[in-house]
């Protein structure tokens, strides 16, 4: 058909014509020996893509399982970490030094409930704007700043409970 087409436009060209038509026969070759690569190409890319999704979501539920096998340790890290701790506090929390035990979350829950309750005012010189301090009112052989009942506990600012101690202090020596 093209060559029709080309013939009748060119006349008595009809070598160039078919030349011509020769020459659109090996393009339309190469487009279709492209377009085939083209398909294959996309195929193959396509199968890798197919290949990397699954590995990705093989992935993604060998992740989902770790992690819930971690919530498990976590969760029975926990407990042990807590029947340690009750058992320290049993066993007279003697490893650490009493510091150490005054940076304990639950000192400090104990702490803040003890000035609460005492408005955050000295109980003392009844002063709110120094630096105040939580004593214990009685000391337990062997348990834990936290495990006092909050009525055990008074809050002095740093000058009152220096001062207390001073005094608690003299009285010891001289009985």
């Amino acid at each position: 058909m093209r060559a029709l087409i080309i013939t009748s436009l060119l006349g008595d060209y009809s070598g160039i014509a078919e030349e011509v038509e020769k020459q659109l026969q090996n393009q339309d070759k190469n487009q279709e020996s492209d377009e085939v690569v083209s398909i294959h190409q996309f195929n193959m890319l396509s199968q890798a893509y197919d290949a990397k999704f699954n590995e990705c979501e093989k992935l993604k539920a060998q992740n989902q399982e770790l992690e819930k096998s971690n919530i498990k340790l976590m969760e029975e890290l926990i407990n042990i970490g807590i029947s340690l701790s009750a058992r320290k506090t049993k066993l007279k929390s003697c490893d650490m030094e009493y510091g150490e035990l005054l940076k304990d979350p639950r000192w400090q829950r104990k702490r803040l409930e003890a000035m609460q309750a005492d408005r955050f005012t000295c109980q003392m010189c009844f002063h709110a704007d120094k630096p105040l301090n939580v004593h214990h009112k009685k000391y337990i052989q062997g348990a834990a700043p936290w495990e006092y009942d909050t009525s055990d506990l008074i809050t002095l600012c740093e000058d009152c409970h220096a001062k207390y101690h001073r005094d608690v202090t003299k009285t010891k020596i001289m009985a």
